[in-house]
């Protein structure tokens, strides 16, 4: 992912340094890892819906997490893209 950058709407990300930079101030907001592999995931859809299950299992493969950890990722990414 280094030097991975992509425009989504007016903002700015760069997905290796996990940041969302926001246009109207400039300011970066940070995402968390898991954060931005969810950001990643509803890329590749290409705009088409993505269950929840799916994101579960691709970004938690492996792991028995709450269905929290989804809920507090969006809520991140919102927060970025001021939503």
């Amino acid at each position: 992912m280094p030097g991975q950058r992509l425009r989504i709407g007016a903002f700015e990300v760069d997905l290796a340094a996990r940041e969302v930079i926001d246009p109207a101030t400039g300011h970066a907001h940070r995402v968390t890892d898991k954060a931005r592999a969810v950001l990643v995931e509803l890329i590749a859809a290409g705009g088409q819906v993505v269950k929840r299950e799916q994101l579960m299992d691709r970004v938690w493969a492996g792991t028995l997490p709450t269905g929290d950890v989804l809920t507090q990722a969006v809520t991140t990414l919102r927060k970025a893209f001021r939503d």
